[in-house]
């Protein structure tokens, strides 16, 4: 019998992985802090931010776009390794003069960013196609062959 996470508007099932759960839970807890605090968690350290995404899935291709406003494509890398995809770059300060700047709050994030995802379902790693309008970079995963619904001719005899 396996583990299920349950997620009352999701239509999969996948098995449960308490790594990533944890993981998961870890970085909202970033995210709350630095919501409240107005500063990163781990004020001082240089680390990098997530941009935030929207998963979606039509018949034929899982599709992935992640808010990156400020950077260019030249800025943003996708890889897929396996079932896990990446997006990792640095968005560019908008003024060398706003880092030496004393800051009031800091809310928008710059610098290096990565976010990797598992993929929950197979695809053509050699068809995955990226681009990259208006500050939103979209993936599109064309799913792998097999999931794909196949119509069967059926024969008279």
């Amino acid at each position: 019998m396996a583990l299920v996470t349950w997620r009352p508007f999701d239509t999969t099932m996948e098995p449960w992985r308490p790594a990533r759960a944890l993981a998961e839970l870890q970085s909202g807890m970033n995210r709350l802090f630095e919501n409240a605090l107005g500063q990163p968690a781990s004020a001082g350290a240089e680390r990098g931010w997530a941009p935030v995404c929207d998963v979606w899935e039509t018949p034929d291709d899982v599709i992935i776009s992640f808010e990156i406003p400020g950077a260019s494509e030249k800025d943003a890398n996708v890889s897929i390794n396996g079932d896990f995809l990446t997006v990792k770059g640095e968005r560019p300060y908008p003024d060398s003069a706003m880092q030496d700047a004393k800051w009031h709050r800091f809310e928008s994030a710059y610098g290096r960013f990565e976010r990797t995802l598992q993929l929950a379902i197979p695809v053509q790693a050699d068809k995955v196609t990226a681009s990259y309008r208006d500050g939103v970079l979209t993936v599109r995963l064309p799913k792998s062959e097999r999931l794909k619904p196949k119509q069967i001719q059926i024969e008279a005899l």
